[in-house]
């Protein structure tokens, strides 16, 4: 009975740390460094970043619904001014997938953010009505795990969602 108690409460502890636990020990930034809010001082977007505490560039949520907590970010290429949104996959205790979900220039990164989305159904911007869209475009999408915002301040928005061992996209407004 006390080896049963001390099996359960070790799995316990293992289960709360890897549910809730991120560490930058694990992952691989290969050739990318997280932004920093104070390099975007100079951005008309500036004054929105301070609505949260890490500026809208960084958010962690459970993507692919393992309980192990990953993480997006954008980030900085190391060898050029190339910017991009990178998501950090957890493959349990394996550490993690490093996923470029897209990639530019300064002049659009400095313009956006992203936040985390819980999972839900929500409208996507053919079903909100704008623009012309497809006839088979789906007018809502609906995800069991939390998604990534990747929005424009002030303007177009799309979820990134895990599925399959990839990440899709739906456009959420224009």
């Amino acid at each position: 009975m006390c080896s049963f108690i001390r099996y359960a409460a070790s799995g316990v502890l293992f289960f709360l740390f890897h549910s809730y636990a991120f560490s930058d020990d694990l992952i691989d930034r290969k050739d990318w460094q997280l932004v920093e809010i104070e390099s975007l001082a100079a951005t008309s977007d500036y004054q929105f970043r301070h609505k949260k505490t890490d500026g809208y560039l960084l958010v962690t949520g459970d993507f692919n619904g393992d309980g192990v907590t990953d993480r997006a970010e954008i980030s900085k290429k190391n060898t050029n001014e190339t910017y991009g949104l990178i998501a950090y996959v957890s493959r349990g205790t394996e550490g993690y997938d490093q996923h470029i979900l897209n990639e530019g220039d300064w002049s659009i990164f400095s313009r956006m953010g992203i936040s985390r989305e819980d999972p839900g159904e929500y409208k996507t911007a053919c079903g909100k009505g704008y623009g012309r869209c497809k006839s088979d475009a789906p007018l809502s999408v609906s995800f069991p795990y939390d998604a990534i915002n990747f929005f424009m301040f002030d303007s177009a928005s799309m979820f990134f969602i895990y599925k399959n061992d990839s990440f899709y996209t739906v456009w959420i407004s224009d």
